[in-house]
């Protein structure tokens, strides 16, 4: 019986090493949307996108740093970034997973709110599958409402990586109550601790070695943004 408990603890301990130097060398690009010169949409307060997409791209990527994970950014001030060099600096970092910051809207209606995420289809679902689970473990976290994981085959942000890779629309400027928490500095830490409690949560379900066997380099002329 000693024995028996003797290797549990032993087996434990070697998991839990391992998960904790898997997470130390999973790179995480974190992509704020829009920036400098291309603003974005505005919120229904005024405010445009580019400050929310980098204050919530900025609390994300600092509760993720606190759970081990080396972060890497597209930009971490207000400045023009092009779709290219958000992904040269995914791909020159060797990233594992890149994470696309950007807030929603819709043209007609002020009622619609909650978090939507968009991915890049392959063939076999894997990149589906994942998104789906993601939007999930951030909604369940976030407490706010599924808009659904929507795949996206025109973003170059998504296609122009070697790294799995999701854009997050966390939610919609044209909400007004949705508008006024994106901006709060408060719902901001909220977000940012849902995202690395929802990649935690991930990596210990090995998701993230799944969907990084189906990864590969897409060569497709797409140049949109969000």
């Amino acid at each position: 019986m000693r024995k028996k408990l003797f290797f549990l603890i032993v087996f434990i301990s070697a998991a839990a090493i391992l998960y904790w130097q898997w997470s130390k060398s999973f790179v995480i690009v974190i992509d704020p949307g829009h920036g400098g010169d291309d603003p974005g949409a505005i919120s229904v307060t005024g405010t445009y996108e580019k400050e929310i997409a980098l204050a919530l791209a900025l609390q994300a990527g600092a509760a993720l740093e606190k759970e081990g994970y080396d972060v890497r950014y597209t930009r971490t001030t207000d400045e023009t970034v092009s779709l290219d060099e958000r992904i040269q600096v995914a791909n020159e970092a060797q990233a594992d997973l890149v994470l696309s910051i950007h807030a929603n809207t819709v043209e007609v209606g002020t009622d619609v709110r909650g978090v939507q995420l968009l991915y890049y289809p392959d063939e076999e679902g894997t990149n589906e599958a994942a998104a789906n689970r993601f939007l999930h473990l951030l909604i369940e976290s976030l407490r706010s409402i599924n808009q659904g994981a929507i795949e996206r085959t025109d973003l170059a942000v998504l296609n122009g990586s070697t790294a799995q890779s999701f854009l997050i629309e966390a939610g919609f400027l044209t909400n007004p109550q949705e508008a006024r928490w994106l901006e709060s500095e408060s719902y901001q830490k909220r977000f940012g601790l849902s995202v690395a409690r929802t990649v935690n949560a991930l990596m210990k379900e090995r998701v993230f070695v799944e969907t990084r066997k189906s990864s590969t380099v897409r060569n497709e002329d797409d140049t949109m943004s969000e």
